[in-house]
């Protein structure tokens, strides 16, 4: 059965404020992120799945935090990727 998962999209001058909101979840560097995340998307392809890229700003990850009471961390970046995307679980 095939699924839709969605990447957040971060720009690269955005990385820094995520990798240090978010944590050690991210890669070191925007490069590694890249690298990892490409792949991730590669092997969702592979595996028959839909991928969806939403773009994620920092501000607004920031405010979905607040606003819901949420721990910044990597599970709460998928959260607020898919409520961007407007899906609902």
């Amino acid at each position: 059965m095939a699924f839709v998962f969605p990447f957040p999209v971060i720009s690269k001058e955005e990385y820094p404020s995520f990798r240090q909101q978010v944590g050690s979840h991210l890669a070191d560097s925007y490069d590694e992120w890249l690298k990892v995340h490409n792949e991730q998307i590669e092997e969702a392809r592979r595996n028959g799945d839909t991928v969806a890229r939403i773009e994620v700003k920092y501000d607004e990850f920031v405010e979905f935090c607040r606003t819901t009471g949420a721990t910044s961390n990597a599970n709460t970046l998928l959260d607020f990727t898919v409520k961007k995307a407007g899906w609902k679980p």
